[in-house]
């Protein structure tokens, strides 16, 4: 189908700085194939990379044509230029979940899907988000006893050994980047003696590192997304997993694997269903979140305490995606997830 020369042109900003940057990219394809022949948007998957950012004219050979990012627009070999209506910010880690397009957006009063500045710096970094969320002080969500700890910082001198000694602190322990996602640089740890290279390989992936107690227990995520004042809870997945990694590792996020399973919806009872519900709506309203977001947590065993483990302000939308199946298991099954979409455009427009 032709589209309408008054369809409003999207910017589907995908790719990044960082491994997550592929997962990105099909996220955006999906969703460029979703609104193929619509008659109101039309959309543009730009590359946002170290090098510029770009569109590929699928019509001229795939030739990269750079965004004007003095005006936010695209002009097309035959001389038209596309002048951005809004941009879906679809950029897992770095530039997009940390604040920083958030940044160039807001001063350029380019309108966009997803958090802003603020919120997605506090929400990137672990430790600050851990901290904020703990003083909320909630009855529903917990947080995890955590240290941080700085590269310039040995695993003698940190507090961990002292933690452990003291038992603040309890084998197993979870160390992992502070600001990083996908599960990059984290590992679960069971003896003193693997803390060195758990530090090694999350100071691969950032200078600050964040060394909290393993919660045993289910862990549970969740999409949700406000629309005209209402925040709407998609239905919520467990990820059951025999890995010897012994959580949602990256391997798996990116690779997928036989020994993990993602139920949706979860297997919950309504007590704890609706626990989860009013604890995310809670942390998407403090926590100033906007757009489509999935809030991490892990259930806890056999208290069924739930704790608090992250957010995700650019989650995966690809065909396969948590949050896809998600939307498949709601009100906004099939062609509905376009009208989703839609809403949350014109939440912004």
């Amino acid at each position: 189908m032709k589209k309408s020369n008054k369809s409003a042109p999207i910017a589907l900003l995908a790719g990044g700085y960082s491994p997550e940057g592929v997962c990105a990219v099909w996220s955006a394809k999906h969703i460029e194939k979703l609104f193929q022949g619509d008659e109101e948007y039309q959309t543009y998957l730009i590359y946002v990379n170290k090098d510029g950012w770009y569109y590929e004219d699928s019509n001229n050979n795939e030739q990269k044509i750079h965004i004007d990012r003095n005006n936010f627009s695209l002009t097309l070999p035959n001389q038209e230029t596309i002048k951005f209506k809004l941009a879906f910010l679809l950029i897992g880690g770095a530039p997009g979940e940390d604040g920083q397009i958030q940044g160039y957006l807001q001063i350029s009063n380019v309108p966009f899907i997803g958090c802003n500045l603020l919120s997605s710096a506090i929400t990137f970094n672990k430790s600050i988000a851990n901290r904020i969320v703990r003083s909320f002080n909630s009855s529903i969500i917990h947080v995890s006893p955590s240290i941080d700890v700085f590269r310039s910082v040995s695993v003698d001198d940190s507090l961990v050994l002292h933690a452990l000694e003291t038992n603040h602190f309890r084998l197993p322990l979870i160390v992992k980047p502070a600001d990083s996602g996908s599960s990059l640089g984290v590992t679960k740890i069971t003896e003193i003696s693997q803390l060195n290279e758990a530090f090694n390989v999350a100071f691969k992936e950032s200078n600050q590192i964040l060394v909290e107690q393993f919660i045993d227990g289910r862990e549970l995520t969740v999409g949700l997304f406000k629309i005209n004042g209402d925040i709407q809870v998609l239905p919520i997945t467990e990820i059951v997993h025999q890995r010897a990694s012994g959580f949602f590792d990256s391997e798996t996020k990116f690779e997928g694997s036989p020994e993990t399973q993602v139920i949706t919806p979860a297997n919950l009872n309504e007590e704890i269903k609706k626990r989860v519900e009013i604890g995310v709506r809670e942390l998407y309203e403090k926590l100033n979140l906007s757009g489509l977001v999935r809030i991490d947590l892990m259930l806890k065993l056999p208290d069924e305490k739930i704790f608090f483990l992250e957010v995700n302000t650019a989650p995966s939308q690809t065909e396969y995606s948590i949050i896809m199946q998600q939307m498949a298991q709601s009100e906004w099954a099939g062609d509905k997830r376009i009208e989703l979409y839609k809403q949350l455009f014109k939440e912004v427009l």
